[in-house]
């Protein structure tokens, strides 16, 4: 394999270091052989450092390692005129070894123009992953005739990736740079101008410097939910940009003993179905979480009648995430369906029992009565401070159930009634002595 490494301009007495960018193929199943799994890399000749290195593992036959390199040639060698050899070597899980050796050539650019900096900013669309996107762009200016498709950017990572346009002199370099690395702050690169008819290279280093790193991913999120609701069926509200649209406002379910986690609500659609969940809003009171979502599922994926499971996202008090599962049967395009439900209709199949709330200052007690008692059905009472932190619960074991309150303090609490586990009654009540 032949390496072509790259100098701006020699500084004479004091250290060079050349930047080089290059690939190579390797068997199915090779990696580092350190315990981090980076590259193990020397030579005999000059100093190399190990700047980045990613593998494609998309081919079936082969695996493509992408490295960056620095190398520095010790005081007194002559790099140019001599070049080096290097040795890259990746084991299998097995600990088996392969070496790959490269000859490198050194060169200096023709011109070397001062250097330029740019501020990248996060541009990572899927926080769920370890993979970081950084965007940004720089304009500089370079004599007429040059042209950057000829030769190139070299650069220290190897997720560096540009697209460019030009007026006049100027151009304008978009660049995006994508990482593993957490915490990413900095990075550096060799614009390369090449003009054709003095057939010299121009090159521009360039020092880029993240404004904000991306935060680190999520951890990943459970599937096995705290909460399952009873399958509904929901008919679509509309359809745009290529989706199918499902809009559910103005619901509420019971949330304690959680709440919004920092990012606020999120949510996720199983099925394969490539859909997302937008949350319009979202906020949490009294120990009930009120929400406004649309389900979007692309048009070419979507398939009526199929159960799309939906689960919306909130935070333990540790932080951690949990999941409530709502099972949607998503139609579209024929008869079924309900649509949106109105807040405070979130409920299981069959009548729905009105409920009467009564405090006895007298006794410190709160009455429950519902007129619609099941013993098939289990009604659960839960009291929530203004904090929406549960203090109090009990099951309806009657039509009639009394809740001691003599040891709360004076306040505002929330009465939440939930049949089946589902949310059907919120009422505030004031403690005064």
């Amino acid at each position: 394999k032949n390496v072509i490494a790259t100098l701006c301009e020699d500084s004479g007495d004091t250290t060079n270091t050349y930047l080089a960018n290059f690939d190579f193929e390797v068997p199915k199943g090779f990696k580092g052989c350190r315990d981090d799994d980076n590259l193990f890399t020397w030579s005999d000749e000059v100093a190399i450092v190990l700047e980045s290195f990613e593998i494609d593992e998309s081919d079936p036959d082969h695996d493509l390692i992408d490295v960056a390199i620095l190398l520095t040639p010790p005081a007194g060698y002559d790099f140019v005129t001599e070049g080096a050899t290097g040795i890259i070597t990746l084991c299998d899980s097995t600990g088996n070894m392969i070496c790959r050796q490269f000859n490198i050539e050194a060169q200096t650019c023709d011109a070397c123009q001062p250097e330029v900096t740019s501020v990248a900013s996060c541009a990572d669309t899927n926080p769920n992953d370890d993979v970081f996107v950084y965007e940004g762009s720089v304009t500089v200016t370079i004599l007429g005739g040059s042209n950057i498709a000829t030769c190139g950017v070299i650069s220290q990572e190897v997720g560096f990736s540009v697209s460019y346009s030009q007026i006049g002199n100027d151009w304008t370099i978009n660049y995006s740079i994508t990482t593993s690395e957490e915490g990413f702050t900095q990075t550096s690169a060799l614009l390369c101008f090449y003009h054709q008819v003095d057939q010299t290279k121009t090159c521009i280093p360039l020092t880029i410097t993240v404004e904000s790193p991306c935060p680190p991913p999520f951890p990943p999120l459970p599937t096995d939910c705290v909460a399952n609701w009873d399958p509904k069926e929901m008919t679509c509200t509309g359809e745009g940009e290529g989706n199918v649209i499902f809009h559910i406002p103005n619901m509420s379910v019971t949330g304690a003993p959680y709440s919004l986690c920092e990012e606020g609500l999120f949510g996720t659609v199983d099925g394969g179905s490539g859909g997302q969940v937008v949350v319009n809003s979202a906020s949490f009171y009294g120990g009930v979480l009120f929400f406004d979502i649309n389900i979007l599922i692309p048009s070419q994926n979507f398939v009526s009648g199929q159960v799309y499971d939906v689960r919306l996202y909130l935070c333990d008090i540790f932080g951690n995430p949990v999941c409530y599962l709502f099972p949607y049967t998503l139609t579209c395009g024929g008869d079924g369906g309900t649509g949106g439900r109105p807040l405070g209709e979130f409920n299981p199949n069959g009548p729905i029992s009105t409920y009467s709330i009564l405090p006895n200052p007298a006794t410190d007690k709160l009455i429950v009565i519902s007129d619609q008692f099941d013993n098939e059905k289990e009604q659960e009472i839960r009291l929530f401070d203004h904090l929406g932190r549960l203090v109090k619960a009990a099951y309806l074991l009657s039509g009639k159930q009394e809740i001691n309150v003599t040891d709360l303090h004076r306040g505002i609490y929330f009465v939440a009634i939930l049949e089946g586990g589902l949310l059907v009654k919120v009422e505030k009540v004031a403690i005064i002595r």
